[in-house]
C-alpha cells in the first residue's frame, strides 16, 4: 500500500527541479505472483474483454487499462432503499505497468446511470484523458513530430509543441 501522493515534484519556471517527493510505501501485501497476475488479467478483461462490464465506457486511446466496476444498493439498517445506489469504478493505467490508479464513487446517481460501468467508468476515462493531456506520467516520451494532412491529402511531418515548456517550444519553432 502506498501513501497517497498528488505531487511528484516542484519545478521553477525554467524547468529546474526545486523539490522532489518520493513515493512512500506504507505497508506491503504478500501475495503469490501467479495469483496477482490472474487478478490483474481479470481486471483488464473488465475493460478490454468482450464481456467486460466497462468495455464500452472506458475509452482511452493507446493505453491498455484495467479496472473493476461496482454497483451497490444502499441500505438504511432495516433493508435496502428503493432506487438508491452507489456506482463505482476503480481503474489503473497502463495495465502492464500501472502509473496511475483512481477510484470514482458516485453516490445516488440518476437511476438510468446507476451501474458502475455506465457512470463511474466514464468519469474515470475522462480523468485519465485529462491526466494524459496535462502530464507526461502516462506517455513519458515527448512526441517531437506529428503528422498533419495538406490540402490534397498528403501528410507532412511538423514539430509538436504539446507538453513542451516555452523554451523547448521556441527551440523547435
Amino acid at each position: 500500500r502506498m501513501k497517497p501522493q498528488l505531487i511528484e515534484q516542484v519545478t521553477d519556471p525554467s524547468g529546474e527541479v526545486v523539490e522532489r517527493f518520493e513515493p512512500e510505501v506504507v505497508s506491503e501485501v504478500k501475495i503469490n505472483k501467479r495469483h496477482l497476475n490472474m487478478v490483474l488479467e481479470g481486471m483488464e478483461e473488465v475493460v478490454q474483454g468482450k464481456r467486460g462490464t466497462a468495455r464500452r465506457y472506458v475509452k482511452i486511446k493507446g493505453l491498455r487499462t484495467g479496472g473493476k466496476t461496482g454497483t451497490a444498493q444502499v441500505a438504511d439498517g432495516t433493508g435496502y432503499l428503493d432506487n438508491t445506489w452507489v456506482a463505482s469504478f476503480a481503474g489503473f493505467v497502463p495495465a502492464s505497468d500501472p502509473k496511475f490508479v483512481c477510484m470514482v464513487v458516485l453516490n445516488e446517481p440518476d437511476y438510468a446511470y446507476h451501474y458502475g460501468g455506465l457512470s463511474s467508468a466514464v468519469v474515470f476515462s475522462e480523468i485519465v484523458e485529462g491526466v494524459n493531456l496535462a502530464t507526461d506520467m502516462l506517455a513519458p516520451q515527448k512526441c517531437r513530430t506529428v503528422y498533419a494532412s495538406r490540402p490534397g491529402g498528403d501528410m507532412i511531418a511538423v514539430p509538436s509543441f504539446f507538453r513542451l515548456r516555452c523554451a523547448e517550444a521556441e527551440q523547435l519553432a
